[in-house]
């Protein structure tokens, strides 16, 4: 009778409650997740944007290379102008040189 009705009840009670606690676990496993998914998006949409910033960087240098090409009309132009890039090339190196190992001129003095 009544007894039985109430242990029924307190089992029921017992079940949701088990119930209860599980889904509370299984929505903050899924919100760690969630939190874990979002720092992947911040750091794609960084890695992003880096990239982007790379590539106008390159399409600039392309660019200023075509115009140059282009402006230079004659080959002794353009020789002359890739000579001096090579000069200054050049310099930058023996500058890198000098400051790395601070014998750049003994390798290149020979004796």
């Amino acid at each position: 009778g009544v007894l039985s009705d109430l242990d029924s009840v307190n089992t029921l009670a017992v079940r949701l409650n088990t119930e209860k606690i599980d889904l509370i676990n299984r929505i903050g496993n899924q919100n760690e997740q969630v939190e874990i998914l979002q720092g992947d998006l911040v750091q794609l949409r960084e890695d992003l944007l880096s990239a982007m910033g790379q590539l106008e960087e390159e399409r600039h240098r392309a660019r200023t290379l075509q115009n140059m090409v282009t402006n230079t009309t004659t080959r002794e132009e353009r020789q002359t102008v890739i000579r001096s890039m090579d000069r200054e090339i050049l310099v930058e190196t023996e500058w890198d040189d000098l400051a790395g190992d601070g014998r750049g001129e003994d390798r290149r003095g020979g004796h």
